[in-house]
């Protein structure tokens, strides 16, 4: 509708602050909106609440009874969707976010209100056994509850992604347990296997959490098995872009077939022949995840395949490649390597009890990088496997910024170096790996602080949102010029306190590193770490010597969308 205004009306006298004056009618709207979205968060928390009810006070459906339910409920959403929205994907989308809403009080909203940052500005004595590959563990666990093996790994970390797969597994046959050591988030793995061994196919929906890892293993080890396995997960996966998985699956003799209509993501089930070809050919669209599942898949079916990997960007082939290589070699599975082909004969596969994951390049980095930021050193016992994807990116990024590190058969080692880095010198991330591009920024965030003047924004992949980089600098006391960094003044060593969400487990880490330059920072979901590094926090709060043993703080609860009561 057109709104007319007359000339000579006040609004329109050539007065200039009557045009940044709200008009009467915008104003109206505007009160109108406000209470308007105030009628629909009460709405949302009764919503919640009856969510909850019928899940039993659960994080998703454990009943089939409920699930049901949940059913009934998304089909009639659907159909009344329909007459508001022309966009089907969005009402789908909208769905999935409003079950996963969940309703606090005003007290424990209160509580949660940010995870302060302050370590003790003392030069750090680290001398630990350094985090073990998140992936290569994983693996073993797979392979172990795939081919019944025993397995006993520790130290381990009690990840997200690992436990899923593990309860899920368990939950198939699997024999797992697993005991928590003195910090939180790491512990002891032990498998042993059960007489019948691990089915995925049967009535019961496996729970397969949040991660896309998790659902490609699941999806390729059931591709070998005779009947229908079904799946659900959390938000991650319900919301996930499976549609690479469910055109791959047909090359294998089994199909993906979602339960919601015209969904990407879980739930789901997958209806398996059971016959693996000899031959397989990778598509193009198959991410680096799928990728690893499907190696590590291929040896647990106890055959010998070639896969053929031409169509897959070369980076991404050789990364998937070398992150697996050296838990398929520890497990006995020979393989062929011509070209962009791998052949895997996983006929004689055997995942030894004592096997020994090698350091996580990734996680290890941004401890080691701790010397730069505090002083110190830092040494993490265990083997370090240059081959990883992660490894030598790694320490040539913490060379080029200041530390300087030694690797041998017995571990890897850090300490500050003495010689100043030509801050001058604006860094490259361009070519970085993903989970490497947060330490980056740290290290710059470093320099601006040390120098107390401009420092040169580093380049970052065309991938990334700049609008995260802006957020991570403006909540550590620094703003984003054109192409410097720029501190602000009065924010290193105040009181102040700057409030940031994490968008990962990696971005949390260079958080935590820059509260060394601006203590006092805070972080509103500190439980991101428990995707890579749960025992992270644990480990920052004992700093400057985490070896003496202190009690680590009770894991807080996964951070899901909330609504807040009075």
């Amino acid at each position: 509708m057109d709104i007319h205004v007359k000339k000579n009306s006040p609004d329109n006298s050539g007065d200039d602050d009557a045009l940044d004056k709200p008009r009467p009618y915008k104003a109206e709207i505007v009160a109108e909106l406000i209470q308007l979205d105030r009628n629909i968060m009460k709405l949302l928390v009764r919503r919640g609440k009856l969510v909850n009810r019928l899940r039993a006070g659960k994080d998703h459906a454990a009943t089939p009874a409920a699930a049901n339910a949940e059913k009934e409920v998304r089909t009639a959403w659907e159909k009344n969707a329909a007459s508001f929205s022309r966009d089907e994907k969005f009402a789908r989308q909208l769905f999935s976010l409003l079950q996963e809403v969940r309703v606090d009080s005003q007290a424990d909203a209160s509580a949660r209100s940010g995870f302060n940052l302050a370590p003790a500005r003392r030069p750090v004595a680290v001398n630990l056994p350094g985090p073990r590959s998140v992936m290569a563990t994983r693996m073993f666990a797979v392979l172990a509850a795939w081919l019944g093996n025993t397995l006993a790994l520790d130290p381990v970390l009690l990840n997200d992604p690992l436990m899923d797969t593990v309860k899920a597994l368990n939950n198939a046959g699997a024999g797992f347990s697993w005991t928590v050591g003195a910090r939180m988030g790491e512990g002891s793995l032990r498998h042993v296997p059960s007489g019948s061994g691990v089915s995925l196919a049967g009535d019961k929906a496996l729970y397969l959490g949040e991660d896309c890892m998790t659902m490609y293993l699941m999806a390729f080890l059931a591709a070998s098995q005779t009947g229908r396995a079904r799946f659900t997960g959390g938000s991650g996966l319900k919301m996930a872009d499976l549609s690479p998985l469910r055109r791959f699956l047909p090359a294998l003799g089994a199909r993906l077939a979602h339960s919601v209509p015209k969904s990407n993501g879980l739930p789901g089930g997958v209806e398996a022949s059971g016959r693996i070809p000899e031959r397989i050919a990778v598509p193009e669209d198959l991410p680096r995840e799928g990728v690893m599942a499907l190696f590590c898949a291929a040896a647990a079916w106890r055959k010998k395949v070639s896969i053929d990997c031409a169509a897959l960007p070369l980076p991404l082939f050789t990364a998937a490649l070398a992150e697996c290589l050296p838990v398929l070699r520890a497990c006995s599975v020979a393989d062929g390597i011509s070209g962009t082909v791998v052949t895997i004969d996983a006929t004689g596969a055997n995942v030894p009890e004592d096997a020994v994951p090698s350091l996580d390049p990734l996680l290890s980095a941004y401890l080691l990088a701790l010397p730069a930021f505090a002083g110190g050193t830092v040494a993490l016992a265990g083997r370090w496997d240059e081959s990883l994807p992660f490894a030598m990116p790694a320490l040539n990024l913490l060379r080029r910024n200041g530390v300087a590190v030694h690797a041998d058969a017995g571990g890897v080692r850090s300490g500050a170096e003495a010689a100043a880095v030509d801050a001058a010198e604006r860094l490259d991330l361009r070519e970085a790996e993903e989970g490497l591009v947060p330490l980056g920024l740290a290290f710059a965030a470093r320099q601006a602080w040390k120098r107390k003047s401009e420092t040169p924004l580093p380049l970052v992949p065309d991938s990334l949102d700049p609008a995260i980089v802006e957020g991570f600098y403006a909540h550590v006391g620094l703003s984003c010029g054109k192409d410097m960094l720029v501190p602000a003044t009065g924010v290193a060593g105040s009181e102040e306190r700057y409030s940031w969400t994490s968008p990962s487990a990696e971005w949390a880490f260079a958080y935590a590193l820059c509260a060394y330059d601006c203590p006092n920072i805070r972080l509103t979901n500190p439980s991101v770490v428990a995707s890579l590094m749960p025992s992270f926090w644990a480990l920052f709060n004992a700093l400057p010597d985490p070896s003496e043993g202190k009690k680590a703080p009770e894991k807080e609860e996964k951070q899901r969308r909330r609504i807040l009561t009075r």
